[in-house]
Parts: C-alpha cells; sequence; structure tokens
C-alpha cells in the first residue's frame, strides 16, 4: 500500500514537473515569437518610409505638424505626456536635420548628393518614427493585434494629408503583416465609420489642422 502511494506521489511529481518545463517552453517561444514580430514590424515600416523618402523632399511638406499629431495622437491614446513630449522632441531633432539640409549649400550645388543624403535622413525619420510607436505599443500576442489596429489606421489618416493613396494602403498592409487577414477586414470595412471620422475631428480640434 506504502510502495503504491509513493509511485501515485512520484508519478504525480514527474506530471507537474512536466508541465511545468513544458509551460517555460512555451513562454520562451512566444517571447521569441514576439520579438519577431517587434523585428519585422521595424523593418517594414522603416523600409516603407525610407523607400518614400520624396515625400520628405516636398517644401509643402511641414514635418513638425507631422510630429505635433503623433504626439496628440499617443496622448488620446493613453501614452503619458513625458513620453509623447520625448516622442516629440526626438521628430522635432530630425526635422531640424531637413530643414538644415534644405538649406545647406551644397543642397543647391549638388542636388544628387542632397537627395542621397535625404535618403539616410529619411531612414532616420522612420527610425525615430518606429522607436516612438515601439515605445508605445505593448508586443505581446493578445495587445499587438489592437495595438497595431488602433495606430496603423491613425497614422494612415495623420499622413493621409502629405502622402498619397497608395502610401496610406501600403501603411494598412504592413498591419496585415503583423495581425490576420480579419485585421485587414476589419481596417477596409471601418475606415470610414464613425469612429474614424470623430478621431479625425478631434485630432483637428487638438492640433487646430485639416487633415
Amino acid at each position: 500500500m506504502a510502495t503504491a502511494a509513493w509511485s501515485f506521489k512520484k508519478t504525480s511529481q514527474m506530471r507537474h514537473a512536466e508541465l511545468a518545463k513544458r509551460r517555460l517552453s512555451n513562454s520562451a517561444q512566444m517571447g521569441a515569437g514576439d520579438e519577431n514580430l517587434k523585428l519585422k514590424f521595424r523593418k517594414s515600416f522603416e523600409s516603407l518610409l525610407a523607400s518614400r523618402y520624396f515625400w520628405l523632399v516636398n517644401p509643402n511638406i511641414r514635418l513638425v505638424q507631422v510630429a505635433l499629431n503623433i504626439r496628440q495622437l499617443l496622448v488620446a491614446y493613453g501614452i503619458e505626456s513625458s513620453v509623447a513630449d520625448n516622442a516629440f522632441e526626438r521628430l522635432l531633432k530630425v526635422n531640424g536635420k531637413f530643414r538644415a539640409l534644405k538649406t545647406s549649400r551644397s543642397f543647391k550645388l549638388n542636388e544628387t548628393y542632397a537627395i542621397a543624403w535625404l535618403q539616410v535622413e529619411s531612414r532616420a525619420f522612420a527610425q525615430t518614427i518606429c522607436a516612438v510607436l515601439e515605445d508605445s505599443i505593448a508586443f505581446d500576442s493578445h495587445s499587438l493585434t489592437k495595438g497595431i489596429n488602433n495606430l496603423t489606421s491613425q497614422i494612415a489618416c495623420i499622413l493621409s494629408e502629405h502622402v498619397s493613396n497608395e502610401f496610406v494602403l501600403s501603411i494598412i498592409k504592413v498591419g496585415s503583416l503583423l495581425a490576420t487577414k480579419s485585421f485587414l477586414e476589419h481596417v477596409f470595412t471601418h475606415r470610414r465609420s464613425i469612429t474614424v471620422r470623430r478621431l479625425v475631428k478631434n485630432i483637428r480640434r487638438l492640433v487646430g489642422l485639416h487633415i
């Protein structure tokens, strides 16, 4: 009887140990998966923005307004003001580089050389935006889809004044790389919904801009 009890206890302990080992393994795999999603998001968005550097060359583009819009967006989604302020300052520093470059003598003397630098600087701008987003999105399996859903749609709204429809659709496609087909369908279904329009209206009211 005692032997049977000891055997049952030993089997139970082994089973618990095996379950704990599986949980640890699954947790590690999820963590690796989250990092992969984070890396994919960063590379996709960075490449998307940097490859379209020409929209930054346009003199009618006011990057300060884009930065301010993104700051207001972060605050609207519950990000602490100090974090949003830091993000805004980082974007302003990048904007300062663009202003200095566009008015530089080298830009006027050698446009090809200057545009090559704009490509480099536009990648820096893209990396800054990615850093802002990474600070603001919890890259875990549960909140990723929700975060991408919210921010992808609203960044598309913010940039829609400055870029082509193709660019906006490309941003939405970046979101689809990370989420599911149902997410993409959701974006297209609700892109003209009252909720999206209300958010745009709130951004207009907060920032005083026509988006």
